[in-house]
Parts: C-alpha cells; sequence; structure tokens
C-alpha cells in the first residue's frame, strides 16, 4: 500500500524538476528586490551650480593690505605652531612660573633592634598649629558692664508641705562653710512638725561631704517655728501627730582663706 503524498508533493508532483527551479527563482529575486528597495539610502539631489559664478584670487598688494585693514588677520588664532598658538598671540600671553610642589612622606619610625631597643633616636614631630584664636573684647562708650556674681551666703532651697506654713520669725542664716572645708554637694535636712508648728524632726538626710558643715546645718534649723493653717486644737504631743513634713537643701558656699 502506497502512503499518501505530503502537501508539497501534491501541489508540484505534476512539475518537472526545470520548472520547479525557474519558479523558485524568480521567487527569490522577487523577495531581494522588495528588501532592497525598501532598505536602500535615498539620493540626495545635487546642487545647481550657476554658470556665472568664478573664483578670484587677489594679488594686488594693496588690495590685500585694504582687505586686511578691514577683514583683520585670520591667521592671528588660527595657525598652529609648536606651542599651539600663533606667533603673534604667544608673544603677548602672561607667563607664568610653574612651581613643583614638593613631596613630604610620612612620618616613619625607625625599625627595632633584634635586643628591642629602637635604633635612632626618636624623630621629632612638631605639634599641630592651634586653630583657636583669642580676640580682644571691644567695649564702646557708655556700655554698662555687669557686676560679677559674687555669692557670700549659701543658698537655700525649702521644699514640701511644711514650707506652706507661715515662720514664726525669718529663715535662719547659714554662714558660709570654712576655707578648709571638702564639699560633695549640698545639705539636705529632713523636717517634720506637729500640729501646734513645733519642729518634732530634725534630721540630716544628706551630707555635703563635711559632718562640721552639717551639724552647723542642723543647729541652725533648731530655731525653726512654724504657724499651722488651722486652728483646731490638736493633740497635747507634737509627736503624736499627724506629722507635715518638709526638706531644706542648703548649697554652701566656701569663705575665702584667712589674709586673701
Amino acid at each position: 500500500m502506497n502512503p499518501e503524498p505530503t502537501p508539497a508533493q501534491a501541489a508540484f508532483g505534476s512539475w518537472p524538476p526545470f520548472r520547479v527551479l525557474v519558479t523558485g527563482l524568480f521567487v527569490s529575486a522577487g523577495l531581494a528586490g522588495g528588501i532592497l528597495g525598501f532598505t536602500h539610502w535615498p539620493e540626495l539631489p545635487q546642487p545647481a551650480f550657476d554658470a556665472g559664478m568664478r573664483r578670484q584670487w587677489v594679488s594686488d598688494a594693496g588690495a590685500v593690505h585694504a582687505w586686511r585693514l578691514g577683514a583683520g588677520d585670520p591667521t592671528q588664532f588660527a595657525r598652529p605652531d609648536a606651542p599651539g598658538f600663533s606667533e603673534a598671540v604667544r608673544a603677548h600671553r602672561p607667563v607664568v612660573a610653574y612651581q613643583v610642589t614638593e613631596y613630604q612622606p610620612p612620618v616613619q619610625w625607625l625599625d627595632s633592634g633584634g635586643a628591642g631597643e629602637r635604633i635612632g633616636p626618636k624623630p621629632v614631630v612638631a605639634e599641630p598649629a592651634s586653630s583657636r584664636r583669642s580676640e580682644p573684647t571691644v567695649r564702646f562708650s557708655g556700655e554698662t558692664v555687669p557686676e560679677s556674681l559674687t555669692t557670700s551666703t549659701p543658698l537655700v532651697y525649702p521644699r514640701g508641705m511644711l514650707w506652706e506654713w507661715p515662720i514664726q520669725g525669718t529663715l535662719p542664716v547659714f554662714p558660709s562653710a570654712p576655707a578648709g572645708a571638702t564639699l560633695t554637694g549640698p545639705t539636705q535636712i529632713q523636717l517634720a512638725a506637729g500640729p501646734s508648728g513645733t519642729l518634732v524632726v530634725r534630721r540630716l538626710a544628706r551630707s555635703c561631704g563635711d559632718l562640721a558643715v552639717d551639724q552647723l546645718a542642723l543647729e541652725r534649723c533648731r530655731t525653726l517655728q512654724f504657724v499651722p493653717s488651722t486652728e483646731e486644737p490638736g493633740p497635747i504631743l507634737d509627736a503624736q501627730g499627724p506629722l507635715v513634713w518638709g526638706e531644706l537643701q542648703i548649697y554652701w558656699t566656701v569663705a575665702p582663706p584667712p589674709g586673701s
């Protein structure tokens, strides 16, 4: 049983080989012509020359001089030479002396010897220049200069609910700490008063670093007496309460040494 022919064999089976070859050549030529027609560069039009145009060279010396006076020398900046400029420009350009910066190698230490000792003296490296600049203070005529703040008495800061009550008299005056006192901070005293305003508790909550100065502060607080905000009769003893608490912070100043 013979196999069925393919579509190509069915279409060209009855054609002789010469006819198939000629048909293939014509199809290939048509494809090549179409590709060349769509991809070739267009031809540019040629410029038309006027028959009356002519070239004339100026040979008269007078005409050349007059032309140079009106138009200038076109080769002044265009004529090349060894430096790259025309001779007229090179003669008038400024000459700058160029100095090559000397290379300073970084500081290098010498190698250590076999015994661990450094060979040779240690190089001296200069300290860098300070960038600080001191400028004098300029004063103007009529300018008021504030006085320097000089504190001779300690700074006292009361805190707490106890200080909402008025004080009978004034707050105790605290003197400056002695010149040889060792201070590390303020003295903090904890206080408490009973219903009648009498001071019941008076103790050191934080030391300033000098026990003598702390004791001085405790002695000055002994005379404190408060006026209660209410007139209701309280217990016979203030220690029975209720107690109202407060604090007193004293920032000491040191007295100058004798003879200063």
